[in-house]
């Protein structure tokens, strides 16, 4: 929550320690995923004016996933997420990573803390699958506005790889959601709810609930995998990235 800036913002730097991601000798890195998310933006073209850097290397943020909550006096301030930025190329391993942000011109909004993926491979490891999906959903259940907590949902269907059910040994999704106060949020798997009043976080965090199957070789299928993120309170809540780690044997 420390790392939440607020509205007028002038300047924010986020590090990385070595001790935050250790990266085991003899390893290779294969991407490092920087995801940088906000909210309340009135910026006038729509989108916020950010200059960025990651360990003094200027960033191109991309153009972000949005979603505004459409009613009442905060109808129109607009939430976001920007595409993983892959930083492979300017990250140390074992040391110290730093995104430094700045406003520009007109810039108005808030902004989360952000978030660091690194993957790695290194041979004695075992073999894994990771899954990313990412979007901007604010949810925001209200009766008085015609929003139930059936409607205040978002998808996130994992894609592009098949599972190998009958050798998982762990699976984990990292669910990922702006504003989840304390005990807030309903997640689905499959359509199943697996957990209730499950993010505990605030305003000011950006986190993900860790969700760790019980029994992947059933709780998953080969293909056709998708979670819910479910708004339960009025003051709403940013579903953002989330991602499906697999495990498996060594021999798989």
């Amino acid at each position: 929550p420390s790392s939440y800036a607020g509205v007028g913002w002038t300047t924010r730097t986020e590090t990385w320690t070595a001790a935050n991601l250790p990266i085991p000798a003899g390893s290779t890195i294969e991407a490092a995923l920087l995801y940088i998310s906000y909210n309340w933006d009135t910026t006038s073209d729509g989108n916020p004016n950010i200059a960025a850097t990651f360990n003094g290397q200027p960033l191109t943020l991309g153009t972000p996933y949005t979603d505004v909550k459409n009613f009442a006096p905060w109808g129109n301030y607009i939430y976001g997420l920007y595409p993983a930025i892959d930083v492979k190329n300017n990250f140390t391993a074992n040391a110290d990573n730093s995104l430094v942000m700045t406003p520009q011109t007109g810039n108005s909004n808030a902004l989360y803390p952000s978030t660091l993926i690194v993957v790695y491979s290194n041979g004695n490891d075992t073999h894994k699958q990771i899954f990313l999906n990412e979007d901007a959903d604010e949810l925001l259940p209200r009766d008085v506005y015609g929003v139930s907590v059936a409607e205040a949902t978002a998808y996130a269907p994992f894609s592009g790889m098949t599972i190998d059910t009958a050798n998982v040994t762990k699976a984990s999704l990292y669910s990922f959601a702006g504003s989840a106060g304390t005990n807030e949020g309903n997640l689905l798997w499959n359509g199943v709810t697996k957990a209730s009043n499950a993010w505990q976080g605030s305003g000011s965090t950006a986190s993900p609930f860790v969700y760790d199957f019980p029994s992947p070789t059933t709780d998953l299928k080969a293909t056709g995998n998708e979670a819910g993120v479910q708004g339960t309170q009025s003051g709403g809540m940013l579903a953002i990235q989330q991602m499906l780690f697999v495990n498996y044997t060594a021999s798989a």
